[in-house]
């Protein structure tokens, strides 16, 4: 069974209207409804947690909607979000190419339901940036994850201070109001590295091994 179709029988057999889930479930009757409606709706992981606790949806019941295997723990995982909302976006363009080739899509709104599909699969880098009058530091992140973000963001706070910021895509200019006597870009990875090396003493109370162990966690 579909999830759209899972929430609103559930939703049904409560007698619990829109506004009332939207409610317990913290989430907007709107979007709600649109989950319900639009089987091609890609709900958040978050989301999805969120409702089944409402309605109280089984584990087993989200495993067999959405085809994966998960645990009770895996609630607050952030790994299992993202596979789950990726793998739910997955789902979805195969079967809206299988009801395009058996006729029951029509061809022009099937193509532009599978080219938002592929817009919300893209996962654009982003680069942290830090500098000040002495030092300018730019960390390539391959995809943006706000806890990977807040992390990088709080050990360049400690470590190197000055103004930081947080911008989008492949390529890119910026301009920098002071022009630093150090330059330095580099991959997370090999930014984790140095400045691992930089505080070799433990001067500062950087969250190195925090970073490390959840982009382990998400196999970054």
């Amino acid at each position: 069974m579909k999830f759209s179709n899972l929430v609103k029988l559930k939703r049904t057999k409560k007698n619990m209207t829109l506004q009332k889930l939207a409610e317990v479930a913290d989430i907007s009757s709107s979007y709600i409804s649109r989950i319900e409606n639009d089987p091609t709706k890609s709900p958040s992981a978050e989301s999805v947690f969120k409702i089944a606790k409402a309605l109280d949806i089984s584990i087993e019941d989200i495993q067999d909607c959405f085809g994966v295997g998960l645990k009770e723990s895996d609630e607050n995982s952030s790994l299992n979000l993202v596979k789950q909302t990726d793998y739910v976006l997955i789902k979805q363009a195969e079967e809206l190419m299988i009801n395009i080739a058996n006729n029951k899509e029509k061809y022009d709104d099937g193509i532009k339901k599978l080219l938002d599909i592929t817009e919300m699969l893209k996962k654009p880098q982003v680069k942290v940036i830090c500098y000040s009058e002495e030092v300018e530091y730019v960390v390539n992140i391959r995809f943006y994850d706000s806890n990977i973000v807040f992390l990088v963001k709080e050990i360049l706070s400690k470590a190197i201070g000055g103004i930081i910021r947080l911008v989008n895509g492949y390529f890119l200019e910026y301009y920098l109001e002071y022009e630093s006597q150090e330059n330095y870009c580099h991959d997370l990875e090999e930014f984790m590295v140095k400045i691992n090396d930089f505080n070799e003493n433990g001067d500062c109370d950087l969250d190195l091994e925090e970073l490390s162990e959840y982009l382990e966690k998400i196999h970054y």
